[in-house]
């Protein structure tokens, strides 16, 4: 869809974002019980003027007001309103229904264009619920308040609902024509019982049209159209969908061809101003390539093309091949990080090419699969939405856009109005298009075939190495996909390789939870497991107990039998725990020796030794003080500057959390010196190296490790973050104003996938793992929540718990680094934080995959399979908790838990 788009579900096709184009016509403005013009919203107003200017300005709105939409690269069209007095460039979209602006509340954002400011209106009301708006192009983070809302010189709703953005990662917005999206989509919003712009000004009817010239404006008219249609001179079609302007597609063909079978079973079709392309199934696009023949690269051969004609609810209506041709310029892309993705042989991209206007999106909804008329249509026909009638009806689009007859022909035109095979080359110059300029909604990412990339990858592969005479494009599904690859799915791609398709229906998760747990069967199954993992690892006691540290070796097995004691009760666990510990006793204090530095690595250090076994020791009955006290003694190497890691797994955020554990444990002076002394360092670490960075996005904090900026939860910002949040002095005064505005900064670093890259500065973040990506990121997000009380970054955990949802059942093997039970821990987290019973069932769900025939088959096998972090003793913690304590659950050795 337009410049970017809010994600539709999968049922009832959601908020989408569009950008608006175009020539609204409102009708209008109703008093429902007089039934005639009066806007509610403007009563009050009203009464106070003498009874002639009331009757001026009732007749005033009676009148079509048209609206120029101004036009930035044929890809934004913006026309000006008021909120609280102020004029604000916006898009007005037909996909969505609230009223979203760039705000002066937002601190770190680029204004190109005037925000809106609230404290300069005199109507403004706050509210001040948080929430998150995601778009195509990344997600933003909204404040509701109310104002009074001013569209031309009639339409006025006091006390309209309007988001303000405080927060986005939305690259766009920072060189936008525009600071608002205007939603002026039929209905109310999902779950939303505020009224829309439209149904507070009581319009009834408007329409859209954009001018077919390149750069030419498009034109919004607010006003019934005067026109007197005879028969034929329109066509009319139905709208079926509750949400959207949606109506039956019922076939697509073109001329001077036989009938295709495209939509022959049902389509439906959305009429959707804002979206930049035409979207099409995978499969329509396959077929469609084959009628319509070659697309020569300099579009020589526009003139050949044939129409493509759509029979929208029985009404049939055609696209000239300069409609559905765009020539891309300006889209150059850097063949290092794309081709790299895509096993191909680097090369620079043309920037000059003719391919079709579509991109591949596979979606279903009641009506059948979903088609996007996007601009190209709005070019061509003028369309009138008609909210009462839930009608559209579409006219020919004269020279400015003004609605003529489709019966009327001009000479060198054919029925509809196209060029006829005897008009000029420049009759068949198709729109210049700037895929920079063009992204993508989110729900076409979600809907698009990322199942067949890799095949569609081989075969640009296979032309890429043929000799260069001869080469033809295959056809449109090969054409778009290769575009849409390039700039779009070949980040999805990387992330879809990794990992099994997850094709499971949030209804059928919740046939197992009853009361907010799972069930008795469930359970029995889930415990099955757990007691084929005890005997697999105990009767592999020597590969199991291979090495000192908690991450792969027995202390970490050992940690993992604590547990499992402590949730069941089972005290055979704690002598299996001693068993898998006590034989690294010695070692662990050599290897202290020998690499003091590595002392308080808590997963491959003494510090994570020595944790473990004062935890094992007090559950025993055993003194705990002697490791407590020589962990606290490790401290004096965490503070020493020399130590140059902060992170978790090696360094100062790891050895933190420890301290957490123990001051819980058994509180003391030392510990709450050592734990303010440790944090201090880190956090001013952090903000000195940032400062060494040049960047365009420059991190408020940021750290090294082995000469990288790691951005996830083992290594890097995520996991500091996190373990800092803890300390109670870095949730007040400077320390929390420079963490909050780290966690803004890290929201701000999704990709167009919705995760994160593994290394700041590089793109490809193609790891959905607890140790680089979406998985901490729900851990850290929670934790923010939790402890700030900021509605904001919920809404960043549960967008990111999304994305672990889509790519999370991973091909690594069982393990929580960086497999699936790691990645069923952030639902369980998730579950902890919302109650909702949905996590809970996801996180189940993953559960069953990892035993499931084909996981089990296609997996790889860790390097060390019994291990905590690779291997089956991590899955045996997970499999625990989400059995016996679901909402108490805590990813091993990094959310904060104690074991009594």
């Amino acid at each position: 869809m337009g410049l970017f788009v809010l994600t539709l579900p999968k049922k009832a096709l959601g908020r989408g974002e569009k950008r608006g184009n175009g020539f609204l016509a409102a009708r209008g403005l109703r008093d429902p019980s007089h039934k005639r013009p009066q806007a509610m919203d403007t009563v009050l107003v009203a009464l106070a003027l003498p009874g002639w200017a009331n009757r001026l300005r009732k007749a005033a709105r009676s009148e079509p007001f048209r609206q120029i939409l101004h036009n930035h690269q044929d890809v934004q069209y913006f026309a000006d309103f008021k909120i609280g007095g102020q004029g604000i460039a916006a898009i007005f979209d037909t996909g969505s229904f609230e009223i979203v602006v760039r705000s002066s509340r937002c601190k770190h954002c680029v204004h190109p264009t005037t925000p809106y400011d609230h404290e300069l209106s005199k109507t403004y009301q706050e509210n001040g619920t948080m929430t998150q708006h995601v778009y195509g192009s990344g997600p933003c983070t909204t404040m509701l308040g109310f104002d009074t809302v001013e569209v031309g010189p009639h339409l006025v709703a006091a006390h309209q609902p309007i988001w303000e953005i405080v927060e986005h990662e939305i690259p766009i917005l920072d060189t936008a024509k525009f600071a608002a999206i205007v939603g002026i989509g039929p209905k109310f919003g999902y779950n939303s019982v505020q009224k829309t712009l439209l149904m507070n000004y009581h319009v009834d009817e408007f329409s859209i049209c954009l001018n077919k010239e390149s750069g030419r404006h498009g034109y919004l008219t607010w006003g019934a159209n005067r026109v007197a249609w005879d028969a034929g001179s329109v066509a009319t079609a139905r709208v079926f969908g509750k949400h959207h302007w949606a109506t039956n597609l019922t076939h697509i063909s073109v001329s001077k061809a036989n009938a295709s079978s495209v939509c022959r079973s049902g389509c439906a079709a959305i009429v959707d101003s804002g979206t930049s392309l035409i979207a099409a199934p995978a499969s329509a696009l396959m077929e469609l390539g084959h009628i319509i023949g070659q697309i020569e690269e300099d579009c020589s051969n526009l003139h050949q093309l044939p129409n493509l004609k759509f029979n929208l609810d029985g009404q049939e209506l055609e696209l000239p091949p300069q409609a559905y041709v765009m020539r891309v310029v300006g889209a150059s892309v850097e063949a290092d990080s794309i081709w790299d993705l895509l096993f191909f042989k680097p090369k620079i991209r043309k920037v000059d090419s003719c391919m079709p206007a579509f991109m591949e999106m596979d979606m279903q909804t009641q009506l059948g699969d979903v088609w996007i008329l996007g601009m190209p249509f709005f070019r061509y026909y003028h369309t009138t939405f008609n909210r009462e009638r839930q009608v559209m009806q579409f006219a020919k689009a004269g020279d400015d856009c003004e609605p003529k007859s489709l019966k009327a022909r001009e000479d060198g035109e054919n029925l509809v109005g196209f060029a006829s095979s005897g008009a000029t080359d420049a009759a068949y110059r198709p729109m210049e298009i700037d895929l920079k300029q063009v992204l993508p909604p989110r729900f076409a990412l979600q809907y698009s075939t990322v199942d067949d990339v890799e095949e569609v990858s081989s075969r640009l592969q296979a032309r890429e190495n043929a000799p260069t005479e001869g080469r033809h494009e295959e056809d449109i599904q090969l054409l778009v996909c290769e575009m849409w690859i390039i700039n779009i799915l070949a980040p999805m791609a990387a992330l879809a390789r990794r990992c099994f398709a997850n094709r499971c229906d949030d209804r059928a998760l919740l046939a197992d939870v009853v009361d907010g747990a799972l069930t008795p069967g469930a359970c029995a199954e889930l415990q099955q497991w757990e007691k084929q993992i005890m005997e697999l690892i105990s009767s592999n006691f020597p590969r199991a107990c291979n090495n000192e540290s908690v991450y792969t070796g027995g202390p970490g097995v050992a940690y993992a039998l604590l547990r499992v004691a402590q949730l069941s009760g089972d005290s055979a666990a704690l002598d299996a725990a001693q068993r898998f510990l006590e034989p690294w006793t010695g070692r662990v204090a050599q290897q202290a020796k020998k690499h003091p530095d590595l002392g308080c690595s808590l997963l491959c250090g003494q510090a994570g030794f020595l944790l473990t076994a004062a935890q094992l020791a007090r559950a025993r009955n055993a003194n705990p003080k002697p490791a407590m006290q020589e962990y606290v003694a490790l401290a004096q190497i965490a503070v020493q500057p020399r130590l140059d890691s902060d992170e978790w797994l090696y360094g100062r955020a790891g050895y933190l959390h420890g301290c957490l554990v123990l001051q819980a444990m058994e509180d003391s002076a030392e510990l709450r010196r050592c734990i303010q002394e440790i944090a201090e360092v880190m956090l001013q670490r952090g903000v000195s190296y940032a400062r060494q960075l040049r960047s365009s996005k420059p991190p408020p904090v940021m750290w090294e490790w082995y000469r990288d900026r790691y951005m996830g939860a083992a290594h890097g910002v995520m996991g500091i973050i996190f373990m800092l949040l803890h300390v109670p002095s870095m949730r007040e005064g400077q320390n929390l104003e420079t963490l909050r505005k780290a966690l803004h900064w890290l929201g701000s670093m999704r990709e167009s996938t919705g995760n994160w890259p593994v290394v700041f500065g590089e793109g490809g973040g193609d790891c959905i793992h607890f140790c680089h990506g979406a998985t901490g990121a729900v851990l850290l997000f929670c934790k923010a929540y939790e402890l700030l009380k900021e509605d904001q970054w919920l809404a960043m955990a549960k967008d990111a718990g999304e994305v672990v949802w889509k790519y999370g059942l991973l091909k690594k093997g069982p393990g929580i680094c960086h497999g699936i039970a790691g990645n069923g821990y952030s639902f369980l987290t998730l579950y902890r934080v919302t109650e909702d019973v949905r996590w809970l069932g996801r996180a189940h769900h993953f559960a069953r995959q990892m035993f499931s025939e084909e996981v089990q088959k296609q997996s790889r096998t860790p390097d060390n399979p019994f291990s905590l972090f690779e291997g089956l003793a991590g899955t045996l913690c997970f499999l625990m908790d989400l059995r016996l304590r679901p909402k108490a659950a805590a990813f091993p050795l990094f959310e904060l838990e104690i074991i009594p």
